[in-house]
């Protein structure tokens, strides 16, 4: 399963992608929510995991402008905040479930296999029923690393 992670601690993000890596998805992680949406095409994520309190966009702004591709527009986008939003708000935003930190990797595993129940995937990330909705077959020329910027 192709994930893109957004958070701006580069340290939670490396911990993160590795375990998801020795899973066997595909990861995409930055540290930029501006630099993930650049790479949005490319990476064509089948789920999104953003924080909410990052610097220069917060999650909110970032799910906003995710929903405004059409192509997005349904993606799973799961919350991970350390921030005193309230459900409510992370919910009506449009994520599809909430990691408030510290996250365990079994919370991790969880929101991901929520997300894919919320788009009708089983916990292998497969299609249960064939909707023939993705046309791709062949994997992104993208190289997985994270980006670091400075804070």
């Amino acid at each position: 399963m192709r994930i893109l992670l957004v958070d701006d601690n580069p340290d939670a993000l490396r911990v993160i992608e590795n375990f998801l890596k020795a899973l066997d998805h595909k990861v995409f992680a930055y540290t930029d929510a501006r630099e993930a949406l650049l790479w949005l095409k490319d990476v064509r994520p089948e789920i999104v995991v953003a924080d909410l309190d990052m610097p220069g966009m917060n999650g909110f702004e970032f799910i906003q402008r995710l929903r405004a591709y059409s192509a997005f527009a349904k993606t799973p986008v799961i919350c991970v905040t350390g921030i005193d939003a309230t459900d409510e708000e992370i919910y009506a935003a449009g994520f599809v479930t909430i990691l408030r930190k510290p996250v365990t990797l079994a919370d991790m595993l969880n929101a991901i296999d929520t997300a894919n129940r919320s788009t009708g995937l089983g916990e292998s990330g497969q299609a249960e029923a064939s909707s023939g909705e993705d046309s791709h077959t062949s994997e992104p020329e993208h190289k997985d690393t994270a980006h670091v910027v400075d804070q």
